[in-house]
Order: structure tokens, then sequence, then C-alpha cells
């Protein structure tokens, strides 16, 4: 896969933490970012707005609701999309958690929710949680990238946590 991908989830209202990934995000160059929800929960409102503000200025974003997110917040619990041909589930991971999602014609599901990081490759499909930006529930704040035939598990400075080769048959299973 060509496409650089960045991988955020639960970021509660963390806008100083959200602001040092995106400048990860922007310095770095990736080409989409997926947000698995819970943008807010902990925020005031002008933090909140902020936090749109600066998703909402992100052309490839493709974001879910999460548990915390308010109603108002357009968005759809569950995003499947196909990029280079891998295919790809997007959920917070309350409502359509991982066993209901097992049943996705998906190459890789993509789920926040639980604030471990963690990346599970099998026979036929790759879990990924990136973990929490800013209220992790084990080891540093985290996100994911999908770069360079690899996923990573990172912290908030950058620092590689994980690091797992994508399958061979990666987007091959349809």
């Amino acid at each position: 896969m060509q496409t650089r991908i960045m991988i955020i989830s639960d970021i509660h209202g963390g806008l100083y933490n959200l602001e040092k990934v995106l400048a990860i995000y922007e310095e770095e160059h990736f080409d989409r970012l997926f947000v698995l929800g819970d943008l807010f929960g902990f925020s005031d409102d002008s933090t909140e707005d902020r936090i749109l503000e600066l998703l909402n200025g992100i052309k490839d974003c493709v974001m879910v609701k999460g548990n915390c997110d308010p109603l108002s917040l357009r968005c759809e619990d569950v995003r499947r999309l196909t990029i280079e041909g891998v295919k790809i589930t997007l959920s917070h991971g309350h409502r359509f958690g991982l066993f209901s999602l097992l049943r996705e014609d998906a190459d890789l599901i993509c789920l926040g929710h639980t604030h471990r990081p963690s990346i599970s490759t099998g026979a036929k499909r790759t879990i990924l949680n990136p973990g929490s930006v800013a209220k992790s529930r084990s080891g540093p704040n985290s996100f994911a990238t999908i770069e360079d035939g690899y996923i990573y598990l990172k912290s908030i400075d950058n620092e590689v946590l994980e690091k797992v080769k994508m399958p061979e048959n990666f987007g091959q299973n349809g």
C-alpha cells in the first residue's frame, strides 16, 4: 500500500495532544487521516470547536462517532473504505465491537474505545487499535500509521512503540 495513513482515536478534548499529532501528520505528509471517535467528553465548548475546526480542515479525513461524541456530530458509527484494493472497516468499537466486526469482509479493522494500542495480524485480517491521543489506559498516549509496508504504533512524540509488517496478501482476500 502506497497511501500513507494516520489513525487516531479517543482524543477526549485533548487539544494540545491532538495538535502535536496533527503536526506530525502535516510534517510527514500523510495522505489520509482516520479518526475513530471520542473527539470530546472531557472538554469545553471552545476546545470542541477548535478540535472540529482542525479535523474539518484536513482534506482526506474520515471520522466515525464514539460513545462520548454528541448526537450533533454528523458521523456514522461504521465506515467501510477500499484503498488500493485493501478493504478497511472503521468503528469506534463501543456499538459495533470486534466480535460483530469480525464478520466484515475487511482486510483491516480499525477500532478505538479501549484506549489500549494493539496490532493483531491473522490469516484473514489485521485488527488495529491506535490507542488514545489523550487518555491512555496503558503506556503513552498514542496513534497508528500505515506506511512503507508496515503498521506502526507510535507515541504522540512520534516514537515507535510497535512495528508490524503488513501481511503479503494484504488487500487480496476478496
